[in-house]
């Protein structure tokens, strides 16, 4: 059984917000959009990405969401290649100590893969290799 690659599990629409654009904006686009992280960009550019715990921790703190979002950024942005396997992916995510990784193609922003997508995809192949034991202790026991 081949591990998944970033690019099979990785969630194409990446959600945008502009580097000047206030935090409540941002945290208004996370709502709407019902996810938990959104990429900020400069000209379309990738520069960081801001999550809810951003939010929580560095704006509402201060009590000041009218900030822009590239105050509270954090940057640079982690990427990595489409081609990559999962197994990879998470492993750079635990060295780095974050839950998501941006996947690019040129300057362009591809797609997004979180910590999340990698335990959803790879419970399947333990799932998968269950039924398979299963199968093997049953063949085994009939000898």
């Amino acid at each position: 059984m081949d591990i998944a690659t970033v690019g099979d599990v990785m969630i194409k629409d990446v959600v945008t917000v502009e580097a000047g654009v206030s935090v409540q904006e941002a945290a208004r686009k996370m709502v709407n959009n019902k996810i938990g992280s959104v990429i900020v960009v400069k000209d379309g550019v990738p520069v960081g990405i801001i999550t809810k715990l951003d939010i929580v921790t560095r704006a509402v703190k201060k009590g000041d969401v009218t900030m822009p979002v590239e105050d509270i950024m954090s940057s640079p942005i982690l990427t990595i290649d489409k081609d990559k396997d999962l197994v990879e992916a998470g492993e750079m995510m635990n060295r780095m100590d974050v839950k998501r990784l941006l996947i690019m193609e040129g300057n362009r922003a591809a797609g997004i893969i979180s910590m999340s997508d990698i335990i959803k995809k790879t419970s399947i192949y333990v799932s998968e290799f269950s039924k398979s034991f299963e199968k093997l202790d049953g063949v085994l026991s009939r000898l």
